[in-house]
């Protein structure tokens, strides 16, 4: 018996009446795990603690905060739940928008059948879990299975919506093309159970160094990319030099040996505006002759994009 709520899905009640939260807690509690709010504010509460809600059912005309309004901010918090709009009083216009955006994806009137309002929840529950399959298959196709971090397809999407957001309005962006020196030799000394292990474990570095809003992707091979919104040349390269010297100062586990010590070569390159760079390929491009350079003068060293030298 104590187990008995393990398996259900959570369901968000949120109405300024509490007979009605009452209502449908009696009524849903028997299938799913009902948790009840009286405001948006409280409810958003309740969703950072419970993550893992399913569906949402909302009244529109609420104090402080509407429906629309709480369901809109919700899809940041659980971008899978199933939300839905329960109201005695409607305005089309404005629940024809929230579906077309998306933010809410049904409308049930008040007062409710309970045999219909009982349908319309365990539909919600199965487009809740085709929304989580969707998820888990969008996130298999964006992560590289080695590193755990996000891959090259990725990479691509991140790099032109910063694009668009970004560099149109000369607001900076920043490239970093991060290169492991000489990697086959791990792989050819050491086996490439012990190549992937230090692939992993540089990815963790890497990754302990970003800032909110930044992302480090494997790009191929031994080669990560690293953006930088609203980074400039000096810091860039700021972030580069001391990525490359925690890489130097470290030491990486291989399976069945001792540690061993790896060094990285990155290649910067910043775009300002559309001036600097016309297209995101371009970006790219600076970047990787940058790398380029580092790895041809000697490796362990970071080279900045060079607009005089990529002209020629």
């Amino acid at each position: 018996m104590g187990n008995s709520r393990v398996n259900k899905i959570k369901i968000l009640c949120v109405d300024d009446e509490t007979s009605v939260v009452e209502a449908l807690r009696r009524l849903l509690r028997e299938n799913f795990e009902v948790l009840t709010a009286t405001s948006g504010a409280e409810a958003l509460k309740l969703l950072e603690a419970h993550p893992d809600v399913g569906v949402i059912l909302s009244d529109q005309y609420m104090q402080g905060m509407s429906g629309i309004d709480f369901l809109q901010r919700s899809r940041t918090v659980v971008p899978n739940a199933v939300r839905a709009i329960l109201s005695g009083q409607i305005e089309l216009r404005q629940i024809s928008e929230a579906l077309n955006r998306g933010d809410i994806h049904r409308l049930i009137l008040k007062p409710w059948d309970n045999d219909y309002l009982r349908i319309q929840i365990q539909e919600a529950v199965t487009t809740h879990g085709t929304l989580l399959e969707k998820n888990r298959l969008r996130q298999l196709a964006i992560t590289d299975p080695v590193t755990g971090l996000s891959n090259h397809r990725f990479f691509q999407e991140r790099l032109h919506e910063l694009w668009r957001r970004d560099v149109g309005k000369s607001i900076p962006l920043s490239l970093l093309m991060i290169d492991i020196d000489n990697f086959k030799a791990v792989n050819d000394d050491f086996g490439h159970l012990a190549g992937d292990q230090v692939l992993s474990e540089v990815a963790v570095r890497l990754t302990s160094s970003i800032h909110e809003g930044e992302t480090v992707s494997r790009y191929g091979g031994e080669e990560f990319a690293m953006l930088l919104p609203h980074t400039d040349g000096t810091q860039s390269r700021l972030r580069a030099e001391s990525i490359r010297e925690a890489v130097a100062k470290a030491q990486f586990a291989i399976p069945q040996g001792d540690p061993i010590r790896l060094t990285v070569s990155v290649g910067v390159a910043t775009a300002t505006s559309h001036a600097d760079c016309k297209r995101p390929s371009d970006l790219i491009s600076a970047a990787d002759r940058a790398l380029y350079r580092a790895k041809k003068q000697g490796r362990n060293q970071v080279i900045v994009a060079d607009p005089t030298l990529d002209r020629n």
